[in-house]
């Protein structure tokens, strides 16, 4: 969880639990499912 507060606080958000809300209503996952499916290397594509 450390690493989510942090990025979150990189990318503005002041709550990390705020962040995933949104991030789920986004992707439809949370964050630290997008990591478990190797999303975030694909982002980077």
């Amino acid at each position: 969880m450390a690493d989510l507060d942090g990025f979150a606080t990189r990318v503005g958000y002041r709550d990390p639990a705020y962040f995933t809300r949104r991030f789920r209503t986004s992707n439809r996952t949370t964050p630290g499912e997008w990591r478990r499916a190797g999303r975030d290397s694909q982002a980077a594509s």
